[in-house]
C-alpha cells in the first residue's frame, strides 16, 4: 500500500502458499473496500520474483495514472 497526497493504491501479490483459501481472500478484500481502500492490481508471487522490476514499473505507472483523478 502507498500512501501519497490522500490515496492508498493498493498492489496486491498472490502467491499459492499464502492465498488458498479463497474465502479469506474475500474477507480481506471487502475490508479494504469498507475502509474506502482501492486494490489497484494484482500480480502473482512468481510474476514479482521473476520480474520485480517491470512489476514495480507497472504499479507505478497506474498509481501516477490514479493521482491524475485527485
Amino acid at each position: 500500500m502507498v500512501f501519497y497526497q490522500g490515496s492508498a493504491p493498493i498492489l496486491k501479490i498472490d502467491g499459492r502458499k499464502y492465498h488458498q483459501d479463497r474465502a479469506k481472500d474475500y474477507k480481506r478484500d471487502h475490508m479494504f473496500d469498507r475502509e474506502g481502500l482501492v486494490i489497484t492490481t494484482r500480480f502473482s508471487a512468481k510474476e514479482c520474483l521473476d520480474n520485480p522490476d517491470e512489476i514495480v514499473d507497472e504499479f507505478l505507472d497506474l498509481f501516477r495514472r490514479e493521482q491524475r483523478y485527485f
